[in-house]
């Protein structure tokens, strides 16, 4: 794997004095909680292998177009760049929410052989309820630890989204790549309570599928907000490479004050989505970010 580094303009945001001053006064704790969302963070210093870089992220939002960081070799772990303080145009995101400010984006790129169909992919994209049990590299307790403990798609988000009788089963590979809004919850083991996310394909053909996911519900622990509506972000795209040789590239993004603690847990989150999209478990290779 090669991790590259970059940042970007001064101090991050601020959304209120008061949130400030709890985030600040409960900072050791925060690291704990290592964000929300699988498919989907005060400045850490580089991870141990990260470069400063220039470049910007390449999403290759059109069919033949450059990628960066590149898909690496076959086999190889995924290749990582990270980004603070980064401005995106509609185009730099494939026309996706992840176009303006973002003071965290980790794109996570490799390839893989896959000897089914693209149908194949976007049903696993759909498995919502196939999360629960996943496990990820837990970078601040330096282990294996469970990631979901519940997760359901849902028929939409109107009225109490956490009802049993909102819940549907998974989607399906046709509805995944039809471009509708596609709602899910899940319930992990950094936040309190389940979790509204949206799923949309934002390009789908024969051989290309482009899904975002973005948080439609606050992140909170406890009593703290941890991101409010619309701070966690990611793109995921799969294409044919030749025969059964395919690239996969995603774009996983934060915006907020605490963005910055979730460095290693976004790599990792995304390393374990990418493993759960082929049908491996999270622990199959080594963790991105220790």
């Amino acid at each position: 794997m090669s991790l590259r580094f970059s940042a970007a303009g001064g101090g991050g945001r601020l959304d209120a004095v008061v949130r400030s001053a709890m985030l600040a006064g409960m900072a050791s704790f925060r690291s704990l909680l290592a964000g929300a969302c699988l498919f989907c963070f005060a400045a850490l210093a580089p991870p141990a292998g990260s470069a400063a870089q220039d470049a910007r992220p390449q999403v290759p939002c059109a069919p033949g177009a450059s990628v960066f960081p590149g898909y690496g070799a076959e086999g190889a772990d995924p290749e990582v760049a990270i980004w603070r303080e980064i401005e995106l145009s509609a185009a730099d995101a494939c026309g996706s929410r992840l176009q303006g400010r973002l003071d965290l984006a980790v794109a996570l790129s490799a390839r893989f052989r896959h000897a089914g169909t693209l149908d194949d992919l976007a049903a696993r994209a759909g498995a919502i309820s196939k999360t629960v049990g996943l496990i990820y590299w837990s970078a601040t307790e330096g282990k294996w630890r469970k990631l979901i403990t519940g997760a359901s798609a849902l028929n939409g988000p109107d009225g109490d989204w956490r009802a049993g009788d909102k819940w549907r089963p998974d989607f399906s590979a046709a509805e995944v790549r039809s471009g509708a809004q596609l709602w899910f919850l899940q319930n992990d083991t950094r936040s309190t309570g389940a979790n509204l996310y949206r799923l949309r394909a934002l390009d789908s053909t024969a051989d290309r599928l482009v899904v975002e996911i973005v948080n439609e519900s606050p992140i909170t622990f406890t009593f703290l907000t941890l991101f409010g509506e619309h701070e966690l972000l990611s793109l995921h795209l799969v294409e044919r490479l030749e025969g059964d040789l395919w690239g996969y590239y995603s774009l996983s993004a934060v915006r907020g004050d605490a963005a910055a603690e979730y460095e290693k847990s976004l790599i990792n989150r995304a390393a374990a989505f990418f493993r759960f999209l082929q049908g491996k478990p999270g622990d199959s290779g080594p963790p991105l970010a220790k």
